[in-house]
């Protein structure tokens, strides 16, 4: 066994080492730079090459889950199912509103008689359609009713005094009034408020129901007198009304 100096440290190696233990340069190379050799250069494996990644492809998003969207078509829907629901409400109410009026047209609605003041809920006030006349009313003096035909006398078999006694007995029909003068169905309508004992305000209606023996006057409030009637003379002292605006 023979000792070499370690060119590279200086460090005294044994032939039979594999390397110097100082600084690890290998004995081969040693021996051979102490012969005038040129060291073989180590053999470096080759390494295949590493190919870089590449990158993976972004995966779309899905659709994320709108809950606003959601909500806002919910609401909608409400919306629509609401309106539709109202629209059926508003016709039902005026279909009855409608229905109402026709089948009130010849009924009585109560109101103040005579003045402008509001009626005491307590009490069945006159509708203002349905008054007696007054002086406010009149269109003539007590000279002009003297002047106008008296209307036609007719028999009643039912005891009721008046030329029109039918006003208080049975409902009367468009057909009975139609060709009456506008004289005619003031007479047939007061003559229910006289058989009532109204004290009449309008000096024609003095002195025309003056002059009926069967007429006695005694009381000047229109809203007792009214109270007193019965459904069938409301009805007709409402239709002959509405026949006088014909021909006013």
């Amino acid at each position: 066994m023979a000792l070499i100096k370690c060119p590279k440290c200086g460090t005294l190696v044994s032939d039979k080492a594999d390397s110097c233990p100082v600084c690890g340069k290998p004995v081969s190379s040693i021996l051979a730079e102490a012969n005038g050799e040129v060291p073989a250069a180590p053999v470096v494996e080759q390494q295949p090459p590493v190919m870089p990644a590449s990158p993976a492809e972004p995966i779309p998003p899905s659709a994320p889950y709108a809950p606003a969207e959601a909500k806002n078509r919910s609401s909608r829907k409400m919306l629509v199912t609401l309106l539709i629901t109202v629209s059926y409400l508003l016709l039902a109410m005026i279909g009855i509103g409608v229905a109402f009026i026709l089948k009130s047209k010849h009924k009585d609605v109560p109101v103040a008689v005579g003045s402008a003041t509001t009626p005491s809920p307590a009490t069945s006030p006159v509708p203002s359609s349905l008054q007696p006349d007054t002086p406010s009313q009149s269109t003539g003096t007590s000279s002009a009713a003297a002047s106008r035909p008296a209307p036609r006398q007719s028999s009643s078999s039912s005891g009721v005094p008046g030329v029109y006694p039918e006003g208080s007995t049975r409902y009367l029909s468009d057909y009975e009034l139609i060709d009456k003068s506008l004289w005619e169905l003031m007479i047939m309508r007061n003559e229910i408020y006289a058989r009532h004992h109204y004290v009449f305000k309008r000096s024609e209606l003095i002195e025309y129901f003056g002059r009926q023996s069967w007429y006695v006057g005694y009381e000047p409030d229109a809203k007792a007198v009214y109270r007193t009637f019965s459904d069938i003379e409301k009805s007709n002292v409402s239709l002959i009304k509405s026949y006088e605006k014909l021909l006013k």
